[in-house]
């Protein structure tokens, strides 16, 4: 496992638009219950880089990371969190798509 998530890292360092590696590597480290810290990094490093995609949806990675924040012990950083998440919630209108 450890080696999976070195070659995230890794892969999202040579590749700026293999972010979702970083996403991945995250939630394998959070499905095992290890490394919150690294995990929670990983996250960040994710939000803040330029290629989040589908396949590693923003709404979810601001969840996951404010858990991470919550059990690291800095409420004030998993509220942050949260309040990106209700952020992106209300960005979705779905009675437009739909014409409701």
């Amino acid at each position: 496992m450890e080696w999976a998530i070195q070659h995230c890292a890794a892969a999202a360092a040579r590749d700026r638009t293999a972010g979702v590696a970083l996403y991945n590597g995250a939630s394998v480290l959070i499905q095992a219950n290890r490394e919150p810290e690294l995990a929670a990094k990983m996250l960040e490093d994710y939000l803040n880089g330029p290629s989040r995609t589908e396949e590693g949806p923003a709404f979810v990675a601001h969840i996951w990371l404010a858990r991470l924040k919550q059990q690291l012990g800095d409420p004030a950083a998993a509220r942050q969190q949260m309040d990106e998440v209700r952020a992106l919630a209300g960005e979705y209108k779905p009675q437009k798509e739909f014409g409701a």
